[in-house]
């Protein structure tokens, strides 16, 4: 269980990066057997020393972030139970890093594209309540779209 919690953006973003597939099987995730794992576990976090042992056996930053898409992947819940808090051996853990730093740019145009549309959705919705409502005519609506 995630200590912290992440977006549903975020979520999805890293999802779709990684083609809807669970990152240790291989297998098609849907999204309500999607989990999303720390590669550099969550709980270290809390235990200072020891994630600064990990990290320098990574040769990772003492500033490495949590929960980015620089250390989190997409799973389904079996096999992050699998897993669980155990911290990877270097070598699994820098593959698992590289995996996730090369969908990097891929997450952040997902989530800008999520959040894009999801502001479409917001206007469009409340212009379509508007208009129902009467606070606002077809006829604004259309000197508006000719003006611009």
């Amino acid at each position: 269980m995630s200590i912290t919690t992440i977006p549903t953006c975020t979520r999805v973003a890293i999802w779709e990066a990684h083609d809807k597939r669970c990152i240790y099987c291989s297998e098609i995730i849907s999204f309500n057997e999607l989990e999303i794992d720390h590669i550099v576990p969550e709980h270290l976090y809390e235990k200072p020393e020891q994630l600064l042992e990990i990290l320098k056996e990574y040769n990772l930053p003492s500033d490495f972030p949590r929960s980015t898409p620089f250390n989190l992947l997409p799973c389904h819940r079996r096999c992050n139970a699998r897993k669980s808090g155990t911290p990877f051996n270097k070598s699994t853990a820098l593959y698992y890093l590289s995996l996730a730093e090369k969908k990097v740019s891929i997450v952040e145009k997902v989530q800008k594209r999520l959040v894009r549309q999801s502001n479409t959705d917001r206007i469009l919705t409340s212009l379509q309540i508007a208009l129902e409502l009467g606070e606002l005519s077809s006829k604004q609506v259309y000197d508006l779209v000719k003006r611009i």
